[in-house]
């Protein structure tokens, strides 16, 4: 008998309190966003478990406010982002989208779809791979050691490949060029992971990813045909998205398959120029010497515009970031030097026309000719040509 008029005397209370907030909606209201504005103060001080009791609290005591759908996504962001608790970040997800909907509609039903994978897997071990992700930038060198530990002491876990491709991606680098033997070696390694992904995780997305990479990494050595195997594998396997994936690489890639045949019609051209220039023009021990020193006074005033557009392609290219090695004012700095070069040959070739007309329909051809040649070979045998190329393909 008591028990049945302790039930009622609360059920008394719950429907004034109802009664409470319908009668005064603005007053509720003000209540539920203070309420809020505490739980979100416990998040900023990363205080999560008490923050989403007070937001599940906001959602359960003010369900028709609009701050209780933000409280019931506020919590699932919580045990996705800091607490790394799948299967309840899905759960509150969920119903926010059962429940509430709105403005964040998307973003829970793509983080449904991420955790997807998550959702039967011990929190625990999922905690452990998170947290090397979130202290990798801290000692990268570091975080690879502890990814290859999770690796060989979780071979059976349910996102091993992820491990693996993040492994991989991290010893392949992202650098434009390889010059260092040392890169190389971590290239070769790199490989070893995205191989066992491809054979031992065919069916996931992980898969496109590791064979777009290997092939990436095939074309940094040189060996483009295995390259271009790879890339090739991928637009047929992907569709659209491997086609996405491989974007300009494969461009790329027959850059360098025929960079060295480039290379040997480009000596021929050179060679050909200067034959061309020496039948051209009638040059004499006389007019040489005192033609270069002309042409490099000229080429004096030339020479602060030169160091100036160096200056600002080193402030506002990749050289200044830290992340890349930016090569730009080199490539520059070189174009600048040939610039100067080609005014030292001018200035023989305008005091050898004084004795001997020169046509200029012919000539002037041939001086682009070899300006471009020596742009060429400058970048091919500075290992400049990778870059350059790269970046005229980006644009």
């Amino acid at each position: 008998m008591r028990r049945s008029i302790a039930l009622l005397l609360l059920c008394c209370i719950a429907a004034a309190a109802a009664f409470a907030q319908e009668a005064d909606p603005v007053r509720t209201e003000a209540l539920a966003q203070e309420a809020f504005f505490a739980a979100q103060a416990l998040e900023q001080k990363q205080e999560f478990a008490r923050a989403i009791e007070s937001y599940l609290a906001v959602a359960q005591e003010y369900p028709r406010s609009p701050f209780a759908g933000e409280a019931v996504l506020r919590s699932a962001v919580i045990y996705d982002d800091n607490l790394y608790d799948p299967p309840r970040a899905i759960t509150y997800y969920r119903e926010y989208l059962e429940r509430y909907g709105g403005r964040q509609s998307r973003r829970a039903d793509i983080r449904i779809k991420a955790l997807a994978r998550y959702a039967n897997v011990d929190p625990l071990l999922y905690r452990q791979y998170r947290d090397i992700l979130d202290h990798a930038s801290e000692n990268m060198a570091v975080a690879r050691d502890r990814m290859d530990a999770f690796i060989q002491k979780n071979p059976s876990c349910p996102f091993l490949d992820e491990a693996l491709l993040w492994l991989g991606n991290e010893y392949r680098g992202f650098k434009r060029g390889i010059t260092d033997p040392s890169e190389r070696d971590s290239i070769r390694r790199a490989m070893v992971y995205y191989q066992r992904i491809i054979k031992e995780f065919p069916g996931t997305e992980s898969y496109l990813y590791a064979l777009k990479n290997l092939g990436d990494c095939h074309r940094l050595l040189g060996d483009f045909r295995q390259g271009r195997r790879a890339y090739m594998e991928v637009m047929l396997k992907g569709g659209d998205f491997g086609r996405m994936l491989v974007g300009n690489q494969m461009t790329m890639l027959n850059m360098d398959m025929y960079r060295t045949r480039v290379l040997y019609g480009v000596i021929l051209l050179f060679v050909g120029c200067v034959a061309g220039l020496f039948l051209l023009v009638d040059f004499r021990a006389a007019d040489i010497l005192p033609g270069l020193w002309a042409g490099l006074r000229k080429s004096l005033f030339f020479a602060p515009v030169a160091a100036i557009l160096v200056f600002v392609t080193y402030l506002y290219t990749d050289a200044t970031m830290s992340n890349i090695k930016g090569d730009e004012p080199w490539l520059v700095a070189v174009l600048a030097v040939i610039a100067m070069a080609g005014l030292m040959l001018n200035e023989v070739v305008v005091r050898a026309d004084r004795r001997k007309r020169v046509k200029a329909g012919a000539y002037l051809p041939i001086l682009a000719g070899l300006i471009l040649c020596l742009v060429y070979l400058s970048y091919y045998f500075l290992d400049f040509l990778p870059y350059a190329e790269r970046l005229f393909v980006s644009a």
